[in-house]
């Protein structure tokens, strides 16, 4: 229903809907109104949208369904006037009730029902390993066409259906290449304590195109018995320029199971002509320079070493026989001068945590992470005086001063000014 009114000269529509979930008869009864305007001043856009419902169909969630639907309302309308353009999900600790503290780095996407100030996303949610008596919350937020991203509601699923202890969890070892001409990837891990049970099913490998300690969006790749602990993920090697991080997941008769804490990783990042200042966030199985960089099409690789007071520079040219430079660890960044687009192509696991050691004055860190903090958060446990990060549309240092607000990420490498030395310990979630 809309109606139309005249106000000073100035047009004004009042539309008053429902908020439909998803089929005819699914309707939110909640009444909302939107006012259309025109002629008016039009202030700056500086609000996220509101999310205005968020509700899961079901909740409580059997574990025997397999899946539920997510569906959120979001509007603009109050907070700028401005088009809802994304909608994201993730999921926090209970414990979390301020959506600042939320790994919004690890969201996933929800479907959109159109472009507007006010629209409903909705997604389908497989969870991987969800067992009876937990509780899990859900967040979600909106970006509209403004840039700006709204703060964000959340709800708890409770999980229901007949409680077993889920069998122990098996342990990602290695994620590899493996195969002529390193076309595959081969995965290994320990065994569950209850490998040998009656009641043991086996393992499940499953695999996400983005990281998620949660496991959400990643996708089910192949099932094997008891017994095995190791499988080769054909064709995803070299040649595929996909990104995948692997979990694999033990599973007893009654289909509950429990997930590896550790994850493994094949990473494939494109890089442009120019200069890049990169950084590895996975624990690698070598640290010959020549060999991480192998894949990348570059002229010369240099690092800052702060402890030699006498040349802080070191470089590595792939055309040498001797560099000075020839070792990497991911405590470190890197700058690349990128020869021709190329991808960097890297297995590795993912580390739970890494201490890098800060020394007075100028250091130029990775930042071995996957979950993005803000500078002020990621460097709270040492002494700092400025951070700089990479700067692409910044020649000719190609660098750009961060605040505290900013935020340090994976794969990107910093500047970072310490006035004493310290220990900074960066973790994975």
């Amino acid at each position: 229903m809309a109606d139309a009114l005249q106000i000073a000269g100035e047009g004004v529509i009042y539309e008053v809907f429902h908020s439909n979930k998803g089929g005819l008869d699914d309707v939110d009864y909640n009444i909302y109104l939107t006012i259309y305007n025109q002629n008016w001043t039009t202030p700056l856009d500086l609000l996220g949208p509101k999310v205005m419902s968020f509700i899961a169909i079901d909740n409580p969630y059997n574990i025997t369904s397999g899946s539920f639907e997510l569906y959120a309302t979001l509007s603009d309308v109050e907070t700028g006037m401005s088009d809802v353009m994304e909608v994201e999900y993730a999921e926090s600790p209970t414990s979390i009730s301020d959506p600042e503290y939320v790994h919004w780095s690890l969201a996933g996407t929800m479907d959109l029902s159109g472009i507007g100030p006010t629209v409903v996303a909705n997604v389908t949610v497989t969870p991987v390993i969800w067992n009876p008596g937990e509780v899990h919350r859900l967040w979600v937020r909106g970006q509209d066409s403004a840039g700006n991203w709204g703060t964000g509601s959340y709800l708890d699923i409770v999980v229901i259906g007949k409680y077993v202890p889920p069998p122990p969890p098996p342990f990602v070892q290695t994620v590899e290449f493996s195969g002529l001409g390193n076309a595959d990837m081969t995965i290994t891990w320990s065994l569950s304590s209850n490998d040998s049970s009656p009641n043991f099913d086996g393992y499940e490998i499953y695999a996400g195109s983005y990281y998620n300690p949660g496991l959400l969006e990643y996708r089910y790749i192949t099932s094997l018995g008891p017994g095995n602990t190791i499988y080769t993920h054909v064709g995803a090697g070299m040649g595929d320029l996909n990104t995948y991080y692997y979990v694999v997941i033990s599973k007893d008769t009654n289909g509950l199971g429990s997930a590896s804490p550790t994850q493994g990783a094949k990473i494939a990042r494109h890089f442009t002509t120019g200069s890049h200042l990169v950084s590895i966030p996975l624990n690698l199985s070598t640290d010959d320079l020549s060999t991480v960089l192998g894949t990348l099409d570059y002229n010369v690789a240099w690092w800052y070493d702060p402890t030699d007071t006498l040349d802080h520079w070191k470089s590595h040219n792939p055309s040498k026989s001797f560099n000075e430079f020839d070792k990497y660890n991911r405590t470190m960044a890197i700058w690349v001068d990128v020869a021709s687009g190329s991808y960097l192509t890297l297995a590795g696991m993912l580390p739970n945590s890494t201490d890098i050691p800060i020394y007075d004055g100028w250091n130029l860190i990775g930042y071995p992470s996957l979950y993005s903090k803000k500078v002020a958060a990621a460097l709270s446990a040492i002494s700092w005086e400025r951070v700089e990060g990479f700067g692409e549309t910044s020649p000719p240092q190609f660098l750009e001063l961060l605040g505290d607000d900013d935020r340090m990420e994976g794969f990107k490498g910093y500047w970072v000014k310490a006035s004493s030395p310290g220990m900074l310990t960066i973790t994975n979630p």
